[in-house]
């Protein structure tokens, strides 16, 4: 994987990434680092909801509302 692609989007505005094939239905795949940068715990605005996903001790992701 290349160096850009770890790092995820730069503006979350950005549009859709390429895949391989040049396909732009795919969805974009951003990392867990860059989504969470250094924390364990970050909230989701949906709608009028709010989520948490966070990083237990095993690595796992788990979403609350």
């Amino acid at each position: 994987m290349e160096e850009d692609e770890r790092e995820g989007p730069k503006d979350s505005r950005a549009s859709p990434a390429l895949n391989k094939s040049g396909d732009t239905q795919s969805p974009p795949v951003y990392s867990s680092g860059y989504l969470f940068a250094g924390t364990h715990e970050i909230v989701i605005q949906h709608e009028a909801e709010r989520y948490r996903l966070r990083i237990t001790r095993n690595r796992k992701l788990i979403l609350t509302k």
